[in-house]
């Protein structure tokens, strides 16, 4: 569930199957609006892989208080695809969170995605008090 003080924004942090906590949280958002901000960043190894693709960009045309930001790692794949490439790195993240000052970051998939957003949540100067993080291992 979101955290009650809607004042900070939500910013969701998902790697692969990461995602699956993340949906019904921003599905039940989008059906009840509540003023939360939400900001999510969604990484796959490709377009085939990332789950759903439909739900999150439907709810973003939805719901204005969201945002997705999804990301392709593998830079070898031809599959259409309309949104970013590349990892989830402290510069990718940095633009966006500007407007999500003060927020709660949630983190899922496996550890070392986990592992990886952590460091760089700490390397742009996140509260560790304002990080939960759940990890995904052995899928």
């Amino acid at each position: 569930m979101l955290h009650k003080n809607s004042a900070k924004p939500a910013v969701f942090l998902a790697g692969g199957i990461g995602i699956t906590p993340f949906r019904s949280m921003i599905k039940d958002a989008t059906e009840r609006q509540p003023p939360h901000r939400i900001v999510l960043f969604y990484s796959n190894r490709n377009p085939r892989g990332t789950a759903f693709m439909s739900d999150l960009e439907a709810w973003q045309r939805a719901n204005t208080n969201f945002r997705l930001i999804a990301t392709i790692t593998d830079s070898s794949t031809t599959e259409p695809w309309a949104h970013a490439r590349g990892l989830i790195t402290p510069a990718f993240v940095k633009p966006y969170l500007q407007a999500a000052a003060g927020a709660i970051y949630y983190l899922a998939g496996p550890p070392a995605f986990v592992k990886a957003m952590t460091a760089a949540l700490a390397e742009l100067g996140a509260d560790p008090d304002d990080v939960r993080s759940e990890e995904f291992a052995g899928y």
